[in-house]
């Protein structure tokens, strides 16, 4: 029987949103410092620096407020259009925001009246809202979510950042460098192509 094609599920930040462009300046103005983005992820901004938690968070809010200012990732709208025009699936996102209102205004303008769902998982496991969706290949860039969502026999795609570098490809995840890779790999499902070809079996 030839392999369904399977539902994708993304995470939003660095992902599908190129967010650190507007969060670092929020980070820098405040604090005036420099902060290189070849070497920090949004979750290591306050281990670095030395910046109280609950200070990064009002600069996290004040990013997502920026809805007009915040950029997809390069290639991001072309394949998520083409994946659903393509699947006839729902776009689905898995996110650990928490600023609902904001999130949802800047899916709308980017992906508006293709149908999206979006998930908060609001301090939960995002294997919990994957598995409960039927997601079989999710799309994601932090380092533990990874490794939970491996743990949890969920297939990543793991899109290349300075911050992941020690995750290593297995039959759970598969590190892309951009969403170019990511098609790459959506081609060979549209094939047919079994799991353990794509991923390391």
């Amino acid at each position: 029987m030839p392999l369904e094609m399977p539902l994708f599920g993304f995470d939003l930040d660095e992902c599908v949103v190129d967010f650190l462009p507007a969060l670092i300046p929020i980070v820098e103005e405040k604090y005036g410092i420099r902060i290189s983005r070849e070497y920090i992820s949004r979750s290591s901004i306050e281990e670095r620096y030395k910046i109280p938690k609950v200070d990064l968070v009002e600069c996290i809010d004040l990013a997502i407020s920026n809805v007009d200012y915040i950029k997809p990732m390069f290639g991001a709208v072309e394949f998520l259009l083409k994946y659903h025009y393509e699947s006839g699936k729902p776009l689905v996102f898995i996110t650990s925001r928490w600023d609902k209102g904001n999130t949802i205004k800047w899916l709308n303008s980017c992906f508006f009246p293709v149908p999206w769902e979006v998930y908060f998982v609001e301090g939960h496991f995002k294997s919990e809202a994957v598995k409960k969706r039927g997601v079989k290949i999710f799309v994601e860039d932090h380092d533990e979510g990874t490794l939970e969502l491996a743990e949890n026999r969920v297939r990543v795609l793991l899109m290349d950042k300075p911050w992941n570098k020690e995750i290593n490809d297995s039959k759970y995840v598969k590190r892309v460098k951009d969403w170019g890779e990511v098609l790459a790999i959506y081609k060979r499902f549209r094939k047919r192509e079994p799991y353990a070809s794509i991923f390391n079996s």
